[in-house]
């Protein structure tokens, strides 16, 4: 009987599930605890891997420029390691390596390669996994290398040098823009010019303000002639030999006679027109410079009596912007057009001036280009800072010109053309191991061209979308010539002009930004040297 009562009492403890959801509720808390906690964790390791990531890349880029500036030796037992935990330590925020949690695993410095190597580690404490593992800590790995001695590089900073250069950076800061410029560009510098050293100059800037046009120099003056207004044009093929005896590249003269030019005198009862090198002198004075021989000018829309109808008429005139023996007045260049007849286009393509010299629109008056010239390649901090701290701001937004001639400073086709020191290297060939970059900046909208536009269409003042078109095409052809596109939005409020510069750079990557959206004035200074770094970083051999 008291076998009978016990078995029955065994089995409603079975058929019994009044206390099952509690059991049930219990197991699955602790599952939702040990996920957040495997979570926890999770974004600590992954956190501290960026860390350690960034501080190794700095370390392993910091001990490799000192070898190659010959502050380090790698046959100074230790030297180089002690420096590499230094700035691996800094770049942590760590006083004492050995008494934290990163530790430096090995450095290998190898001179056949000319490389540096190192390994890191993190000792990283367990929070909740040591619940379900036993563990205290796990090991996350790092390692970094990077060449010291092989490479070149060449860069063009294609800066925007225009009239809203001189407006406050912003409502609450009232820097002018360009002076932001001016300290961020040459943080730039420094920065990209830290990895030569005396005894090799592995790394060179060219410069490039632009505006309405840009000012091309007396070295690069040499290939642009004095053009028409026209939409196209068959540019002269640049004559070194003539150069040298006559100190014009082309047969100017011959050039122009294949141009209508400014109606003539009898037409219009004021003074008889002068000509002289294509040039038109008229109206409340004649506009030719400082003597009537001195040079021709560019003239247009003028309200002028015309004797024949006598009334008044709205009449355009642009002649060549030339001086009287076919030289340029003002080093000022505009962009590459498009054959008027039957021939090759160069418009989007960097060949030297052997295959067509560079237009310089007549539309663009005397003087109008920016003050500051063209600086070609150079590893010469004192000359690149005192080209950047000349710049003055005014004038148009023709950026497509800019990128078009930062492109030529760099172009290897145009080595033999550019001046000694200066020459771009030949980044096609794999033995030259050159890299090539081109940053470009600007505050505002494109909204100036020549080519393609023709004289009515200029006089409206809306040729942004020309500039636009030639902008977007020039950029696929750099970068379809293997070289990497940095674009800067300086206090940019237009999202056209934001989508055209991100979709000019190079695609952005997990690790690297090539399009940059700033506001203010240190935030200029950081993407400048955010970028140097970047190029410095992109040496690195994984």
């Amino acid at each position: 009987m008291i076998t009978d009562s016990l078995y029955r009492l065994s089995r409603r403890f079975v058929r019994d599930e009044s206390g099952n959801f509690m059991m049930m509720f219990g197991l699955g808390i602790a599952v939702i605890f040990m996920a957040a906690g495997l979570a926890f964790d999770y974004s600590i390791s992954l956190t501290n891997k960026t860390r350690v990531n960034n501080a190794l890349d700095a370390a392993t880029l910091a001990a490799a420029r000192g070898i190659a500036a010959g502050e380090l030796s790698p046959d100074v037992d230790g030297q180089v390691e002690t420096y590499l935990k230094a700035v691996f330590a800094a770049n942590l925020g760590v006083d004492d390596l050995d008494a934290s949690m990163f530790a430096i695993d090995s450095v290998t410095i190898d001179t056949d390669t000319q490389s540096v190597a190192a390994t890191a580690t993190i000792d990283q404490p367990l929070h909740f996994i040591k619940v379900a593992t036993t563990k205290d800590s796990m090991d996350i790995g790092s390692e970094s290398a990077v060449a010291y001695g092989v490479g070149n590089v060449e860069v063009a900073m294609v800066l925007d040098v225009t009239g809203s250069m001189d407006d406050p950076v912003s409502p609450t800061d009232s820097t002018k823009k360009l002076a932001a410029l001016q300290e961020a560009a040459k943080l730039g510098v420094n920065e990209l010019l830290s990895v030569n050293s005396a005894s090799s100059e592995n790394l060179r800037i060219s410069i490039i303000p632009y505006a309405i046009g840009v000012n091309a120099g007396d070295d690069l003056a040499k290939y642009v002639y004095a053009d028409h207004f026209n939409e196209t044009s068959d540019a002269p093929v640049y004559n070194s030999s003539l150069y040298n005896s006559t100190g014009v590249g082309y047969d100017w003269a011959n050039f122009q006679s294949g141009y209508a030019s400014c109606p003539t005198s009898s037409y219009f009862d004021f003074q008889p027109e002068i000509r002289f090198a294509g040039g038109y002198g008229f109206g409340g004075g004649y506009s030719n410079g400082s003597s009537r021989e001195n040079d021709g000018y560019a003239f247009g829309g003028a309200y002028v009596f015309q004797a024949k109808k006598k009334k008044k008429e709205k009449f355009y005139c642009w002649d060549f912007v030339v001086e009287y023996d076919g030289t340029s007045p003002d080093n000022c260049a505009s962009d590459r057009k498009a054959p008027t007849t039957a021939g090759t286009s160069y418009q989007y393509r960097d060949e030297n001036p052997s295959y067509g010299m560079i237009s310089r629109d007549a539309r663009l008056e005397e003087n109008q280009c920016p003050d500051s010239e063209i600086i070609t390649l150079s590893s010469n901090k004192t000359t690149l800072d005192s080209a950047i701290d000349g710049f003055s701001s005014g004038g148009w937004t023709a950026g497509h010109i800019g990128l078009q001639w930062g492109w030529y400073t760099i172009s290897h086709d145009w080595a033999s053309y550019l001046p000694s020191g200066s020459e771009p290297g030949d980044h096609t060939d794999p033995d030259e191991e050159i890299e090539k970059y081109i940053i470009m900046m600007t505050d505002g909208i494109f909204n100036t061209a020549y080519a393609d536009v023709a004289s009515d269409e200029f006089e409206t003042g809306s040729q942004s979308s020309e500039s636009y078109d030639h902008f977007d095409k020039l950029c696929t052809a750099i970068k379809n010539d293997d070289i990497k596109i940095f674009t800067i939005g300086f206090g940019l409020d237009n999202q056209t002009a934001k989508d055209e510069l991100d979709d000019c750079a190079t695609d952005d990557t997990a690790e690297t930004t090539y399009y940059y959206d700033v506001d203010s004035s240190s935030e200029l200074e950081e993407t400048f040297e955010d970028i140097a770094k970047t190029i410095q970083r992109l040496r690195l051999t994984k």
